[in-house]
This record gives C-alpha cells, structure tokens and sequence, in this order.
C-alpha cells in the first residue's frame, strides 16, 4: 500500500458518504436539515482540499488513488444533485448532462493508461468544470434557506453555474476523444 494510503482512502469515504447524507437529509423546508447538507458540503470541500495535499505532499500519485479520489467526488456531487432534483424541476437534465461527462471521461482514462499525461494540457478546463459543479450545487443549497427574492437570484445563478458545467463537460468530453484518437507521437507536442 501506497503511503498514506489509508488516510486517503479513509478521506475518500468520508466524502462518498457525505453525498449520501445530502441525498438523504436534504429536505426542502426544513432549514436544519438544510444547514447540515451545507455543513457537509463545507466538510467534504476541506476533505477534498486535505486529500489534495497529502496525496501530492506525502504519497504516490497512481491510477488507484486517482480513482479513489475521482468516484469520491463523483459519489458526492451525485448525491447532493440528486437530492437536489427532488426540488428543481431541471435538475433531473442537468444531471444526465453532468453523469454522461464522468463516465465518458471516465471510460476514456481507464481504456487509455497513456491519456493522462496528455490530459495535463486540459487542467484548466477540468478545474473550471469542477468548480462549475461546487459552485451550483453550493448555490442551490444557500438558495433552499433564503427569502424569496433572493433565492431567485441565486436559483438562476446556480442554474447558470451547473449548464455552464454540462457545456464544459461536452467540451472536456470532444477533447478528450480527440486526444485519446491521436497517436502517441502528437499527443507529445
């Protein structure tokens, strides 16, 4: 085992199973259980922060703590927009866009081992996109304890966050075929 592996993986679940409990206790109209879906999402931010640096600090980066740490996120951006589709009505889309992204970028990384280095070139794109995602999905759950003009404005911001999110997502999707289709030998320059 890698080092700090345990810790890591440790980290992982711990953000998995904050997704559950957004899926589980989100419920819209009651503005206690709202403030401890929040409370998760703050904690599994500092989680994914705090696996960052020790996987970069103290550990081998390697495929297995890549996927580690990828379905993690996966596990609890899914849960809360599930949870999330419950009271939005377009949620249910954005979630499809957002869920073909993963599993095609996903297939892609795991069928092509070579892809990754290649994929450095991408970083701010697949950065930006994360963010999109945090940020709308962070925005919906403010927006569920607010008054009502404000959390109009904060419905449609966040639905702007989450669609920018599917564009970039189709966009990270085109480059990473395109990339993956090339030979090795252009995937250098």
């Amino acid at each position: 085992m890698r080092p700090f592996g345990r810790i890591l993986l440790g980290i992982a679940i711990l953000r998995a199973s904050l997704g559950g409990f957004v899926l589980v206790a989100f419920k819209p109209g009651n503005p206690q259980l709202i403030g401890a879906c929040l409370a998760a999402f703050v904690l599994a931010e500092a989680s994914d922060l705090a696996d960052g640096a020790i996987a970069r600090r103290l550990s081998t980066p390697n495929l297995f703590g890549y996927l580690q740490d990828s379905i993690a996120d996966k596990l609890f951006n899914f849960g809360c927009l599930l949870a999330l589709s419950r009271q939005f009505e377009f949620m249910p889309f954005i979630v499809w866009g957002l869920l073909t992204r993963e599993f095609l970028i996903l297939a892609t990384r795991i069928l092509d081992r070579n892809i990754s280095s290649s994929l450095k070139r991408l970083r701010t794109q697949v950065v930006l996109y994360a963010v999109f995602v945090r940020v709308g999905i962070f925005g919906f759950l403010v927006q569920s304890v607010v008054a009502n003009g404000m959390a109009a404005i904060l419905e449609t911001l966040s639905y702007a966050m989450l669609l920018t999110a599917v564009v970039f997502g189709a966009i990270n999707i085109a480059q990473t075929i395109s990339i993956s289709l090339k030979s090795p030998a252009e995937n250098e320059t």
